[in-house]
């Protein structure tokens, strides 16, 4: 099967299952998604291919106060809950990445460093979860919502079951 194709089913796959409150707002988010995975590494705006009313209505979605990045997550953890209840051994991978901007850093707030700071930045923690039989992805399971760095405190939403919760990991245990 063609790769794009893949990516275009994994698109609908992942997004349909998030509830944004208005069924029309999930279309245009797996709409944004098909055209994102079609189109890897290329700007939103290139994916549209000159579509401006593709575009526009993909730039309503992201500015949408209605709609929160919780609902877009929880759906993705629903389907990856799915996707467990027929693995026998699943595997966690973990990986933190540090995201550093040195243009435009006020506009990013208090990223917990230094006030005068060139650039600021944040980390960003994932956890994936490997089916250790297929070596195939099963999905994300948790993300980094927020570090207290005078605590090392290290705040997550875990995915379960569609529902949310937060786990709280001290010092990496």
């Amino acid at each position: 099967m063609d790769i794009t194709m893949d990516a275009v089913n994994w698109a609908e796959e992942q997004f349909s299952q998030c509830d944004l409150g208005d069924a029309r707002r999930t279309k245009r988010l797996v709409n944004m998604a098909k055209r994102l995975c079609a189109s890897s590494g290329d700007s939103y705006s290139s994916c549209c291919g000159g579509d401006e009313a593709a575009l526009e209505a993909g730039y309503r979605l992201i500015r949408n106060q209605a709609i929160k990045p919780s609902a877009i997550a929880e759906g993705l953890y629903k389907v990856t809950y799915q996707k467990t209840q027929e693995r026998k051994l699943l595997l966690a991978i973990e990986d933190t990445t540090t995201l550093s901007y040195s243009h435009e850093v006020d506009a990013l707030g208090d990223t917990g460093g230094p006030s005068n700071a060139v650039s600021r930045g944040f980390h960003a923690h994932s956890v994936l979860l490997v089916d250790a039989q297929t070596e195939g992805t099963i999905g994300l399971i948790s993300k980094l919502v927020g570090i207290d760095r005078s605590k090392r405190e290290v705040n997550h939403i875990i995915g379960r079951n569609g529902l949310m919760k937060k786990k709280k990991v001290i010092n990496g245990n």
